[in-house]
């Protein structure tokens, strides 16, 4: 199965995600250890990852799967409110495609973030 993979803590906003990549097969966690687990049994094509989440960190996870020859070209797309404080030069080492404003993301530049994943 291709599928994106969303991993964000706040439920009830990877859900609004999941809804606007309608037509598309979306996989929600709440953190590292489920996407771990869910990678483990499919790799998806594509990752949204909050960078912050809660107390766990969405830095560990993209070191992880840098670590993997399986994932590390997977493209990840990080949604965080501090997207216009990171340099996505900075982010690049793990494998993070762009960087999105977690507060001002709307269902068109969600939808144009897709290019830089979908098969």
């Amino acid at each position: 199965m291709s599928y994106i993979l969303i991993i964000d803590s706040d439920k009830w906003y990877s859900q609004s995600l999941a809804n606007m990549l309608e037509n598309r097969s979306v996989v929600v966690v709440g953190g590292p250890e489920e996407a771990m687990a869910e990678i483990e049994k499919n790799i998806p094509y594509m990752i949204y990852l909050d960078l912050n989440l809660g107390t766990r960190n969405g830095l560990t996870l993209l070191n992880e799967l840098q670590s993997w020859t399986d994932t590390k070209t997977l493209p990840v797309v990080l949604l965080t409110p501090e997207a216009k404080r990171l340099n996505i030069k900075d982010w690049r080492q793990y494998g993070v495609a762009a960087i999105l404003d977690k507060t001002g993301l709307t269902p068109d530049i969600l939808r144009e973030s897709l290019r830089y994943g979908e098969p």
